[in-house]
């Protein structure tokens, strides 16, 4: 299993490639957020990771039909010969990102492609409403799988599995879910794809801001905190009725809080001072009746194994770059 950013948006921020983790694969729109074609040459010819998958068209409705067929055509020509010119490295391509088409419909369109293309390895994004495709990749977004078996390969990505403005119950992506278990349930995956909010440009569940408008760009920080998550989590445990994040909410397209642990106490439960791996948190107020502490570090930067103390006393133990107790994304 190859593990992979999915920065979709980077054409918008390629300076980030400038701080890409070595080895990890690099997922993108061909346009959705500008041209794409620098980025995905400025991966492969500095060899910083061994794939790359193209999510080739988007719709805001997920409609998509045959006329978008020449237009996919063309994007997988265009990939090909990438390809050719960098045949140490995987090309994937999806032509159509979350489409909610049967299979019978896209079929056509992946025979010519292969028939076309051999040297691409063809990926099918449906979500629910569509179907999986017999003969390629088929890649599950956040759970949401389309009717039928996919008989084959899969990938796996946590692309769009966020709360909104009017479900705050969801979290961010990757970083409010309980990753061991997912990495888990798709061991068997092609490429396990991370991702959040902050890929596609919104600072949060809440920014709601058009997407020509926005400014948000993920920080070099943010991406080898989520980068951490490929390796094993340790074996830890924190008493309930507390929870530490390991990454804060963001607040605006800049918030330099952002992404740091948080603690939490219990509801009603008066605190005075915590440490995690002996690094102090600062009380910074209270929220639903608990009050909060803050790190100025990345969780990352502190301890694989850290023990957690309240008032001095030992409430247990966490593993610093992940969170621990009370997921919201599963």
């Amino acid at each position: 299993m190859i593990y992979g950013l999915d920065t979709l948006a980077i054409a918008r921020y390629p300076g980030l490639l400038n701080e890409w983790p070595k080895g990890f694969a690099l997922g993108v729109f061909w346009d959705t957020f500008g041209p794409a074609k620098s980025v995905i040459d400025t991966y492969c010819k500095r060899n910083l990771g061994p794939l790359v998958r193209v999510q080739g068209q988007w719709s805001d409705g997920h409609s998509f039909g045959s006329s978008n067929f020449a237009k996919a055509i063309q994007i997988g020509s265009a990939i090909s010969d990438f390809k050719k010119r960098y045949p140490h490295i995987r090309f994937q391509y999806s032509p159509f990102c979350e489409d909610k088409l049967k299979a019978s419909v896209k079929l056509p369109l992946f025979r010519e492609l292969s028939n076309r293309f051999p040297n691409l390895e063809l990926v099918n994004s449906s979500i629910r409403g569509g179907e999986f495709v017999p003969g390629v990749i088929n890649e599950i977004h956040h759970n949401d799988r389309p009717s039928g078996n996919s008989g084959g390969p899969e990938n796996f990505s946590y692309d769009g599995l966020a709360g909104s403005k009017t479900n705050s119950k969801a979290g961010n992506g990757c970083l409010d879910s309980k990753i061991p278990n997912w990495k888990a349930e798709y061991v068997h995956v092609e490429v396990f794809w991370f991702w959040v909010l902050q890929f596609n440009m919104k600072w949060g569940v809440k920014d709601e801001t058009k997407r020509p408008n926005r400014r948000c760009k993920p920080t070099g920080k943010l991406l080898k905190s989520i980068a951490y998550y490929a390796g094993n989590k340790s074996n830890v445990k924190l008493d309930k009725g507390f929870l530490y994040k390991s990454h804060s909410e963001q607040h605006g397209d800049v918030d330099p809080r952002a992404s740091k642990p948080v603690f939490l106490g219990p509801r009603g439960k008066r605190i005075k001072k915590v440490s995690v791996g002996g690094v102090a948190f600062i009380a910074a107020g209270s929220t639903d009746g608990r009050q909060v502490f803050r790190c100025n570090k990345y969780g990352y930067e502190i301890s694989r194994f850290a023990q957690v103390k309240v008032d001095g006393k030992l409430v247990g133990t966490v593993d610093c770059g992940y969170r621990e107790n009370e997921w919201k994304n599963g």
